[in-house]
């Protein structure tokens, strides 16, 4: 799966849970807010209904609004004050009640030692509040595939200077070590990828050229060796048999020549294990430089290698 689709998916299913929680959360706290709003109207309406029942139609002292359940008890026994909506006495009880598809809502409230149980129907509140969560339940899925739309496609333009990396780094090879990436002046995420990859790249091609020059100068210094071994073996073949003098010097020639290349390969491969930490020692350049002309020399016998020296004692 492509790293936009994952992210896309990870970003829709966080976006969506996360709406669902926040509706959910708001829903139950508009659903409380409209009771709480409903009860405060039953508290407000009651009193005005006390404060007027002289002017009104009384039970037992008291006038309530005529869109009012409400009841009371007397002795012990519950007994209806008014019931404009034909609601059963038995289902009145604190709190919510849903009938035939209507809502009421109860509450129990004291006036003068006496207590009441008024009812409201709030069917209304209920039915607009049920219609925004309807609403909501069919306008979420739509938004969250128009969110899955457009963030797929926003991820995938936000990916493409990585793709574009990734491109570019399948190219390169030894040919095309010196190239670097371009760098906006933005200095966000992908430009710091970019300054990495272009430090990293510097790296791989300065650490490339050392080891083609370090490859170059070792075959070099093999090479020079197993020509004079070469050149050793040759003269053997056409007068060792003949010269005991010339076989025991092309024998001598021959060992001192393997030794040397044994120390080589010695210290290349100690260079190896040390991590390329050159060890620094004086040492005789007149004989090193005697030592390479006498091998020469012996080489090509048929010239003549003379040492010329101008310095400072």
């Amino acid at each position: 799966m492509k790293l936009s689709v994952r992210m896309t998916l990870f970003n829709f299913i966080c976006l969506f849970a996360l709406t669902i929680l926040v509706f959910s959360i708001l829903y139950g706290f508009s659903r409380k807010s409209i009771l709480a709003s409903e009860e405060e109207d039953i508290l407000r309406r009651s009193q005005v209904g006390g404060m007027k029942m002289m002017h009104g139609f009384m039970a037992r002292g008291r006038t309530f609004p005529g869109d009012f359940l409400a009841g009371t008890w007397d002795n012990q026994t519950f007994r209806v004050i008014q019931n404009p909506w034909d609601l059963d006495p038995r289902l009145w009880k604190e709190g919510m009640i849903e009938r035939d598809g209507e809502h009421f809502l109860f509450i129990s409230i004291e006036r003068a030692g006496e207590k009441y149980l008024l009812g409201k129907n709030v069917s209304t509140s209920i039915r607009s509040l049920e219609r925004i969560r309807i609403v909501a339940w069919y306008l979420i899925p739509v938004l969250a595939g128009l969110v899955l739309f457009i963030g797929y496609f926003l991820t995938e333009y936000w990916l493409k200077p990585l793709r574009e990396l990734n491109r570019a780094l399948y190219k390169m090879s030894s040919e095309n070590l010196s190239f670097r990436f371009p760098v906006a002046s933005t200095l966000d995420e992908i430009e710091e990828l970019k300054l990495a990859l272009n430090k990293m790249l510097h790296s791989f091609e300065q650490g490339y050229f050392i080891q083609k020059r370090f490859v170059s100068n070792v075959s070099h210094q093999l090479r020079t060796p197993l020509s004079s071994i070469i050149g050793y073996i040759q003269m053997l073949q056409r007068w060792g048999d003949e010269n005991p003098k010339i076989r025991k010097e092309a024998i001598d020639a021959i060992e001192k020549t393997a030794q040397e290349m044994k120390e080589l390969t010695e210290n290349l491969l100690s260079l190896s294990r040390a991590g390329h930490i050159t060890e620094v020692k004086n040492i005789a350049l007149e004989e090193v430089v005697k030592s390479i002309i006498e091998q020469w020399q012996k080489k090509n016998p048929e010239r003549l290698f003379r040492l010329l020296v101008n310095a400072s004692p």
